[in-house]
């Protein structure tokens, strides 16, 4: 009995730490080499369901902001992305501007977002606005 006890535990405590529950705290690992969709659950004005919204998450803290419209990708930007803690930090590229024939390179802030997780994908917040990210498979 004592030896069924000593080889089914460590099972059973690596088998809780593969399978977040909802709310835990996400991981980079979790997000990384995945697509998600953007959406709004409390949007008062939905966007048109032929424009959509993804990240897609790359290894070493890359990532792509992809906006679509039915099958044509309208802009990808590229982010950088790291998440500490219950938070997930997006970094957005930084702009160029051209004027008066002088280029002028302006970094953009850290937004911070609390990440939970929730069935079916992920939930962003910041201030009064929600985000819930769900995966593309």
């Amino acid at each position: 009995m004592l030896v069924a006890f000593l080889v089914v535990m460590p099972l059973l405590t690596w088998a809780q730490h593969t399978v977040p529950a909802p709310g835990a705290p996400t991981t980079a690992r979790e997000l990384v080499h995945k697509t998600f969709l953007i959406g709004y659950p409390d949007a008062a004005h939905p966007p048109a369901p032929e424009d959509r919204s993804y990240f897609i998450f790359q290894p070493d803290g890359r990532a792509v902001y992809r906006g679509t419209r039915g099958v044509a990708v309208q802009k990808d930007s590229p982010l950088g992305w790291r998440v500490a803690g219950d938070s997930l930090f997006l970094t957005p590229g930084a702009v160029t501007l051209e004027a008066a024939g002088q280029t002028q390179r302006i970094a953009r802030a850290v937004v911070r977002y609390a990440v939970t997780k929730v069935p079916g994908g992920y939930l962003l917040r910041r201030n009064a606005e929600q985000t819930l990210l769900t995966e593309v498979k």
